[in-house]
């Protein structure tokens, strides 16, 4: 079973990672031991000279209990795009994937967001600039 869900241009002007809802995915698993892995295209990041980095990590939310990170860590996430440090604008783009391996056995529902925070105080990082398409997959694998 696959899941895709896209969006287009958003701006991001925050140093606290920031849930980007048009990029969640829904998905009740079929089987309780099944493995469930996340696949985050960003291809087309532009960057404010201020803002310098961007990261972006997945966040679970299991049957409406609210959203928790699974990526690496609260700090920093699991993709870290860099801009130019002495100034200027530029383009760069990302894609990971994350198997959920701490989920628990069931089939509720379970959805899964991208969050992206900057690294600069008033920097301004823009996904899916220039007609590119962002996209959140979400796949279960029966074991």
């Amino acid at each position: 079973k696959i899941v895709t869900q896209t969006n287009s241009n958003q701006a991001i002007n925050s140093t606290s990672f920031v849930g980007v809802t048009s990029l969640t995915a829904t998905i009740t698993p079929k089987f309780a031991n099944s493995r469930l892995v996340v696949t985050v295209h960003l291809p087309a990041a532009y960057f404010q000279a201020t803002a310098r980095h961007m990261y972006w990590t997945v966040y679970r939310d299991v049957a409406g209990g609210g959203y928790a990170n699974i990526g690496l860590g609260s700090g920093k996430g699991i993709g870290l795009s860099s801009a130019n440090t002495a100034g200027g604008l530029n383009w760069a783009g990302q894609s990971g994937l994350i198997e959920d391996t701490g989920r628990a056995s069931n089939t509720s529902v379970y959805n899964y967001r991208v969050y992206i925070k900057n690294g600069g105080q008033g920097g301004i990082d823009y996904i899916a600039e220039g007609n590119t398409t962002n996209s959140i997959t979400v796949e279960e694998i029966s074991v």
